[in-house]
C-alpha cells in the first residue's frame, strides 16, 4: 500500500483493501530476497515447468503466494496501526495463481474483534480479517 498508515476505528466492518499489479520486478526481486528461483516465477520458459504452467492456462511467469501473503500482512497494518502483528494464520488458500501483468486486490475486513487481554503494554485483539 502506497498511502501512509490512518488511524481507523476498530470495528467489525471496517474494510481496508490494496491494488496493485503483479510484475516482474515484483517477482524478480522477490524470489532473489526468499530465494525461491522456482523456473514458473523466474523462468516460464523453462521446459520443466511448461506441462503445469499450460493445464492451468498460464502463459507467464506467475507471482509468488508468499508475497501475496506479505501484501496482505499490509492491509492487515492498516486495519490495526503501527503496533499490529500478525500472530497467526488460520487457512489460508490461493484460488488461482497470479499471472505477471495481472491486477490483484485484497482487502481486508474486521469480522470479529475480542479484546483478549490488557496489560501496561497495550491491549491484544483477537481479529478475524
Amino acid at each position: 500500500m502506497s498511502a501512509p498508515y490512518r488511524k481507523l476505528p476498530f470495528q467489525v466492518g471496517v474494510a481496508v483493501s490494496d491494488r496493485y499489479q503483479m510484475t516482474a520486478e515484483y517477482v524478480r526481486t522477490f524470489a532473489q530476497m526468499s530465494g525461491d528461483d522456482n523456473p514458473i516465477h523466474v523462468n516460464p520458459a523453462d521446459p520443466s515447468c511448461l506441462p503445469a504452467l499450460r493445464a492451468l492456462g498460464i502463459h507467464g511467469a506467475i507471482g509468488h503466494g508468499m508475497f501475496l501473503l506479505a501484501r496482505a500482512s499490509g492491509v492487515l497494518y492498516h486495519l490495526g496501526g503501527p503496533t499490529t502483528l500478525f500472530g497467526e494464520m488460520g487457512s489460508i488458500r490461493f484460488l488461482r495463481p497470479v499471472e505477471v501483468g495481472t491486477f490483484v486486490t485484497i482487502k481486508g475486513v474486521i469480522g470479529a474483534a475480542q479484546e483478549r487481554n490488557s496489560d501496561k503494554r497495550g491491549t491484544y485483539w483477537k481479529c478475524l480479517a
